[in-house]
């Protein structure tokens, strides 16, 4: 299996979890993390994320040799974002897509660009400020959950963050709350 069968059955797997989640009142305990841990150590899969430096993280992120940051519009493009619409940017690092996101719904929708650093949303604040925009609303949460408000979004967007949710289960079903009937998860 190669990578690109490997991502295509990994997003498979978990649309189908989604659906379930979404559909189902299963009442699972919650964990308290389904990170694998090395042997003799804890693995802290979001410690470089704790106190992260901004400018060191944007090279890494938006460097044309990254895939997802070099197709980002094509990206944008392909999600068929409208005026008006409420979008949360889930893990937005460094928020290249929030920005994006941002000029596509316009000055009427809003973009929660969510992230557990403090230092990423400062940053974020500050580009869409010097952008001119100023409907990018910043949010900090913690690892098991997106904190948003119950039905606050038109559209839920994760890219290369999902691996990073303390409970996936828990974490994905707060999106589901936080999303509109009829929203979506891209």
């Amino acid at each position: 299996m190669n990578a690109i069968q490997r991502r295509q059955a990994f997003a498979a797997g978990l649309l189908v979890a989604l659906t379930l989640a979404g559909c189902t009142r299963v009442l699972v305990p919650p964990r308290p993390s389904t990170r694998p841990a090395p042997v003799g150590g804890q693995h802290d899969v979001n410690a470089p994320f704790r106190h992260p430096d901004f400018e060191t993280w944007k090279q890494r992120f938006e460097s044309p040799k990254r895939e997802v940051y070099r197709l980002r519009r094509e990206i944008v493009a392909a999600m068929g974002l409208q005026p008006g619409m409420d979008v949360a940017d889930i893990g937005a690092g460094t928020g290249f897509f929030t920005l994006l996101f941002a000029e596509q719904v316009g000055p009427h929708g809003r973009v929660y660009a969510v992230d557990i650093a403090a230092e990423f949303l400062t940053a974020i604040r500050r580009r869409a400020e010097a952008a001119g925009l100023s409907n990018v609303v910043t949010v900090r949460c913690p690892e098991n959950e997106v904190a948003l408000p119950p039905e606050s979004i038109d559209l839920a967007f994760i890219c290369d963050t999902y691996h990073h949710f303390a409970d996936p289960v828990a974490y994905m079903r707060s999106v589901r709350r936080a999303l509109r009937p009829g929203g979506r998860l891209v």
